[in-house]
């Protein structure tokens, strides 16, 4: 057989494989193991992805979803299933509710359901346990461990020194991204989105010299609104999106202070200023309710109700911190969110021609030395 074709081929399947791991979703990190740290600072050890996964927290089960992994959650808390959340992207969801993990009440039932379902052969050991959002998670945690489970894994869970749970959206994009290798095995270009929607800021930002304002608020029925300072995601998307965050308190620690009045007085100091209203009021009531009730009416200043999964550690954080941004520069930015496969992202289209251009090469190159002959 021709020497030079033998050659060719083989760089031909060299060049498809190639092509194959650019063109595809997941991105291969390559043979040999992957370490994971989670929020308590612990490492674990992927050297392949999760048979079965357990996400306690709804944006820890919609990020499994999204990343391809609806079919491996086999068990979730309450506030993870479609009956509570609505949420369409859960709606194909097939997993346990194991109740909630707020309290240390459920513990004792979660654990020995899972070793159960180790011992009839449905769970593993090494299967893969997210719990988050509640101190509860270190008890359950160690509970789990002391059984066998050796991946329990403690994502924005409070600190056990008593400090402030403080989250960034830089730490989003990175917890989005841990998830995608755990379940499976590579990283998906929902995380690489993420970042390309903060690079699009950043880009169109270039040059502008004077930062918008924005305002984001807190809200419970119980105790009425308070202004986000520090550590907040929301707090995180104004200042990500290239605004500045009016309500930063550097004298206190907390996530959140102030009241109406606080709110009122922050509106007044500071003029063009742009407010983010949580969902947690506009659920129940109204922008207009807000602007009458709160602003003595004032149709000057723009508001912008978020939609829940915006503060949340999961990939819809993206959408939120555009929306942000459009809010902020409307003569900047505007339309839906960039998107990793869109027309314009410039180093996936490269990507994309380059594998397309070698294989055809190869292939025309083949073609010429089978007609050509030895």
């Amino acid at each position: 057989m021709n020497v030079k074709l033998v050659s060719l081929i083989s760089l031909m399947i060299i060049f498809m494989g190639i092509s194959a791991a650019i063109l595809g979703g997941v991105v291969s990190d390559g043979a040999g193991a992957t370490i994971i740290t989670d929020g308590a600072g612990r490492t674990f050890e992927y050297t392949e992805p999760t048979e079965h996964i357990v996400t306690m927290g709804y944006a820890s089960t919609l990020t499994a979803a999204m990343t391809g992994g609806i079919d491996k959650i086999i068990a979730v808390d309450t506030y993870s299933t479609y009956d509570y959340t609505k949420d369409d992207r859960l709606e194909a969801l097939d997993a346990m509710n194991m109740g909630s993990i707020y309290g240390a009440s459920n513990n004792d039932f979660i654990v020995s359901q899972f070793v159960q379902w180790v011992q009839d052969g449905k769970m593993s050991l090494h299967d893969t346990i997210i719990l988050t959002s509640y101190s509860n998670a270190y008890v359950l945690r160690d509970k789990l461990n002391s059984v066998g489970f050796d991946h329990v894994l403690l994502f924005f869970v409070p600190p056990q020194d008593g400090s402030v749970l403080k989250v960034t959206y830089d730490q989003v994009v990175e917890f989005v991204n841990d998830i995608s290798i755990i379940i499976t095995g590579g990283k998906s270009d929902i995380a690489d989105n993420m970042r390309l929607v903060e690079n699009n800021i950043k880009e169109g930002l270039n040059g502008v010299s004077d930062k918008a304002l924005g305002l984001g608020l807190w809200y419970y029925s119980t105790s009425g609104f308070s202004v986000c300072n520090t550590g907040s995601i929301t707090a995180s998307l104004i200042e990500t999106a290239g605004g500045v965050n009016v309500a930063y308190n550097d004298s206190t620690s907390s996530t959140t202070y102030g009241d109406t009045s606080t709110i009122i007085q922050l509106v007044e100091s500071n003029p063009n200023v742009v407010i983010f209203l949580p969902e947690s009021y506009t659920r129940n009531n109204s922008v207009s309710d807000f602007r009458n009730n709160i602003l003595g009416g004032d149709t000057s200043v723009t508001i912008v109700p978020m939609d829940a999964n915006w503060n949340n550690y999961d990939p819809d954080a993206a959408d939120g911190l555009w929306a942000f941004a459009c809010a902020m520069y409307p003569n900047v930015f505007s339309g839906p969110a960039p998107h990793v496969n869109d027309g314009a992202s410039g180093s996936d289209v490269l990507m994309y021609a380059v594998a397309g251009i070698f294989i055809a090469l190869i292939m025309l190159a083949s073609g010429y030395f089978v007609m050509r002959g030895p």
